[in-house]
C-alpha cells in the first residue's frame, strides 16, 4: 500500500517536472521573439528555389491562396552560405517569384519573431520582378539629378520602417545583382564544343543601370548596399573558366544550376563570399 508520503513526493515531482517544462517552453517562446541573428529576402536569384535531396529547404513563411503555401529555397543559396560563414541564426525568407509579395514576407518575419531586437542583419537582393524598379531605372537614367517620385522606394520605406520597429539594432542591406551579359551578348552556350552568343544591342548598358538604381534607392533611403554587381564582372555566363561562371543561360553539366537563366552553384559560393566580407566590415 502506497502511503500519503509517498503520494504527495510523486506529485510534487510531477508538479516540479511540470514547471520545468513549462519554463523551458515559455525560455524557448522568448528567445524565438528577440529574432534571428540574420534575416533574407530576395527572388529566385537568392531563393533558387527547386534545389534536391538535401539541399532543399523552406522558407518560414506559409500562406494561403493566392501567395503561395510553401515558398522553397536551397540550403546551398547565398543567404544560407553568409550565415553560415559568419556563425549568425538565419531566417530565409528568399522565395521565388517575390515581388510586392515582399511585404508578407517582412510582415510575417516581423510577427512570427524572426525579425527581433537580436536581428544583426536584414539583407535583401530584390527588385528583379517589381515593376516599379525599371520605372526608376529609365527615369533616373533619362533626367538624373531631378527630383523625382519613386513608388519604388516608397514601398521600400514602409517595409524598412516595419522592420526597424521591431529590429532596431540591425543593418538593412540592398544587394544586387550577379551580371548576365557583357558587351550586349548573352552567351547561352559557352563551351569547348559549342559557342552560341546572342547579341542584344544596349543590353549590358540596360542591365548597368538596373543595378545602380538598386544601389541609388539604397542611399536615398539611408540603408547599406552591397554592390554585388561590379565586383562579380567577368563571372558572367561568357567566362570561358566553368569555375568562375556565376550564371547561366542554359543550365550544363559543366556549370550547373538549379535553374536556366540564373546563378550556378559556384555562383552562390561566390556571391556568399562578396557579401559575407562586406558584411564582416
Amino acid at each position: 500500500m502506497i502511503g500519503n508520503k509517498s503520494i504527495k513526493k510523486k506529485i510534487a515531482s510531477g508538479l516540479l517536472a511540470l514547471g520545468t517544462a513549462l519554463t523551458m517552453a515559455q525560455s524557448a517562446n522568448a528567445a524565438e521573439t528577440h529574432g534571428k541573428e540574420m534575416v533574407t529576402f530576395g527572388d529566385s536569384f537568392s531563393a533558387n528555389g527547386g534545389a534536391q535531396g538535401d539541399r532543399a529547404a523552406a522558407s518560414p513563411f506559409l500562406a494561403s491562396l493566392p501567395l503561395p503555401p510553401v515558398c522553397k529555397n536551397d540550403n546551398h543559396n547565398w543567404a544560407h552560405q553568409t550565415a553560415r560563414n559568419l556563425g549568425y541564426s538565419l531566417a530565409d525568407y528568399t522565395c521565388n517569384g517575390t515581388n510586392y509579395t515582399i511585404a508578407a514576407y517582412i510582415e510575417h518575419a516581423v510577427r512570427s519573431g524572426n525579425i527581433g531586437p537580436n536581428t544583426k542583419e536584414v539583407t535583401l537582393m530584390y527588385g528583379g520582378l517589381q515593376p516599379d524598379t525599371y520605372v526608376d531605372t529609365l527615369a533616373n537614367a533619362t533626367l538624373p539629378n531631378i527630383p523625382k517620385g519613386s513608388n519604388f522606394r516608397g514601398f521600400l520605406a514602409a517595409q524598412f520602417h516595419r522592420i526597424r520597429s521591431a529590429a532596431p539594432n540591425a543593418r538593412i542591406t540592398m544587394v544586387n545583382y550577379v551580371p548576365m551579359t557583357v558587351n550586349d551578348t548573352l552567351c547561352v552556350i559557352h563551351s569547348n564544343l559549342l559557342k552560341l552568343p546572342l547579341s542584344f544591342p544596349g543590353a549590358t548598358r540596360a542591365e548597368e543601370e538596373f543595378n545602380r538604381e538598386i544601389g541609388r534607392a539604397a542611399g536615398s533611403l539611408g540603408v547599406n548596399f552591397i554592390d554585388l554587381h561590379n565586383q562579380a564582372k567577368t563571372h558572367d555566363p561568357c567566362q570561358p573558366d566553368t569555375s568562375q561562371r556565376w550564371a547561366v543561360a542554359v543550365r550544363t553539366p559543366t556549370a550547373p544550376s538549379v535553374m536556366p537563366m540564373h546563378p550556378t552553384d559556384v555562383g552562390h559560393t561566390g556571391m556568399a563570399g562578396i557579401i559575407t566580407n562586406s558584411l564582416k566590415n
